[in-house]
């Protein structure tokens, strides 16, 4: 299939047959958000759909006790300041109940819960990872809330890489599918250090970096595994290793581990990347990190430089 750039929402006119696409998902009920990307219906048709429904009216207490955790077909989940938010497999909806939230700020990082819990229900993991892409094929970067994930994956776009998501990368276990085209910081990366402007979001809370067109999913060909601690160095993780490090990054580990994909993405090339928090650090991590992407699964044999990836779907740049 050609590849194809379309529009957003707010440029050039609505149109009609595009869908928003995120996490693996066809999302209905946001349209108005400038950074959920949309794709031509037909090009989205295999996706499971999730319409999003917001309303200020509290929860009704049936609905909290007709759940059943997160292994039934209806999950509740309470947030602070009476936010709560319910899962319904069987209508394929996400209802949020509490105070007026931007559509944006809905995209990222709302629909990282919602991504979660309807990609398991899809036979599909979630994990605590950022993804780019190198050469067509995607690599994860994993690590907890403060492993600098999204300012290495903002260095890694300055670097001409093409990061796919922030935040929650979904899989089947082959391939990583792309989320919202933008990057949220909780501090924003110096101009010096990747040249790149930063927006306010979310309140003036985040910093923002909008992201450029991405393909629908890509190959899933590796694992980095962020740690700090200089020098800039990184390790392959043992064979025996990769079952335990991708287990504790999945973002629902209340829920029993799809054997079929843990396996086959613990088959695949894992490092573990050390480096300093000192900015000064960013660029060799960045090197190291495409240098090791580039190369072959035992990181020896350095793909072409003009290597292309194969046609695929694309979904826009947020303007």
């Amino acid at each position: 299939m050609r590849e194809q750039l379309i529009t957003g929402p707010n440029d050039g006119g609505p149109d009609v047959d595009a869908v928003g696409v995120a996490h693996g998902l066809r999302i209905e009920g946001l349209d108005a958000a400038d950074n959920l990307p949309r794709l031509p219906a037909g090009q989205a048709a295999d996706l499971p759909v999730v319409r999003v429904e917001r309303t200020t009216s509290p929860c009704p207490t049936e609905r909290r006790v007709g759940a059943h955790g997160c292994g039934g077909d209806v999950v509740v989940r309470e947030f602070s300041g009476d936010r709560v938010l319910v899962l319904d497999r069987l209508a394929g909806t996400a209802t949020f109940h509490g105070p007026a939230t931007a559509p944006d700020v809905f995209v990222h990082p709302g629909l990282l819960m919602v991504s979660a819990q309807f990609n398991h229900w899809a036979g599909r993991e979630t994990f605590q990872a950022g993804a780019f892409t190198v050469g067509g094929r995607a690599y994860l970067i994993a690590g907890p809330s403060d492993a600098g994930k999204s300012v290495l994956l903002t260095a890694l776009a300055a670097a001409g890489a093409t990061v796919l998501t922030d935040g929650g990368a979904v899989t089947d276990g082959r391939s990583v599918f792309s989320g919202p085209r933008t990057l949220d910081l909780s501090e924003p990366v110096p101009m010096h250090v990747v040249g790149l402007p930063m927006q306010p979001a979310n309140g003036q809370t985040r910093c923002r970096f909008p992201l450029g067109p991405a393909p629908l999913r890509r190959p899933l060909a590796g694992v980095f595994f962020l740690r700090w601690g200089g020098p800039v160095r990184a390790e392959p993780v043992s064979d025996a290793g990769r079952a335990g490090r991708l287990a504790a990054q999945r973002t629902l580990r209340v829920l029993l581990a799809d054997p079929g994909i843990m396996t086959a993405i613990a088959a695949l090339p894992a490092w573990n990347v050390h480096r300093a928090r000192e900015w000064s650090s960013l660029d060799e991590t960045v090197d190291l990190v495409l240098g090791l992407a580039r190369s072959t699964g035992d990181g020896t044999a350095s793909l072409p430089a003009q290597q292309t990836a194969a046609p695929a779907q694309m979904i826009p740049a947020v303007a």
